[in-house]
């Protein structure tokens, strides 16, 4: 497969999403009532510098305004969900295509590679030192060390701690501050820990309610 059919197949795919956003008329969806980046500070090379606009809108009435701007987010979340299915599926397919073509370049190099090994490895004695340079690279042997280990790693740890070379012993440690949560107050304040309570918005969406009219 050449670059040509290659380009055609990422053609394709930017086609398709924007395929799906003519189909669908997003105006009913209000932009959030948060900063937004404003693009033409691009235009200028100043991408480091993006200038930010709020965006003014008025405070919702009533608790059936409220509803209704769940709503309107489940809406939203349900056409993300088509726009990143779509999208993922044309991800696996440029994949695949990109796997196919690399198939038969890796199968030829690890080809190439084997019958110059075989070739270097039963010709030593022609090369000057270890190495010898041709045309289109060079070939050799270089030395290799390899480490090897028992499988029962505690025995090397304390041999190593015995030994005194702590400096081969990996450690990482760290709190978990999720179970350290769990404990009583008066157990994370005798760790220098202290608990922030408030109390913080949230809300959930009737997906499927929405899903369904």
């Amino acid at each position: 497969m050449g670059s040509s059919r290659w380009k055609q197949i990422k053609k394709a795919a930017y086609e398709e999403m924007a395929r799906y956003g003519w189909m669908h008329d997003m105006s009913s969806f209000r932009r959030p009532p948060y900063a937004v980046v404003d693009l033409t500070a691009k235009k200028k090379g100043d991408r480091d510098m993006l200038r930010r606009k709020r965006m003014e809108i008025p405070m919702l009435e009533g608790w059936e305004a409220v509803d209704a701007a769940l709503k309107a987010i489940a809406a939203a979340n349900n056409e993300l969900s088509v726009i990143n299915g779509s999208m993922n599926m044309q991800i696996d397919a440029l994949k695949e295509a990109s796997d196919n073509m690399a198939k038969p370049y890796k199968e030829e190099i690890k080809k190439q590679e084997l019958l110059i090994k075989e070739f270097v490895q039963a010709n030593k004695t022609d090369m000057k030192g270890k190495s010898r340079k041709l045309t289109f690279g060079t070939v050799g042997f270089r030395l290799s060390t390899k480490l090897t280990l028992p499988k029962e790693l505690k025995k090397v740890i304390a041999a190593l701690r015995k030994s005194g070379m702590d400096d081969c012993i990996t450690v990482k440690e760290g709190v978990n501050k999720d179970i350290l949560k769990s404990y009583d107050e008066k157990d994370i304040l005798k760790v220098g820990g202290k608990l922030h309570k408030e109390d913080t918005f949230y809300y959930e969406i009737e997906q499927m309610a929405v899903s369904e009219g």
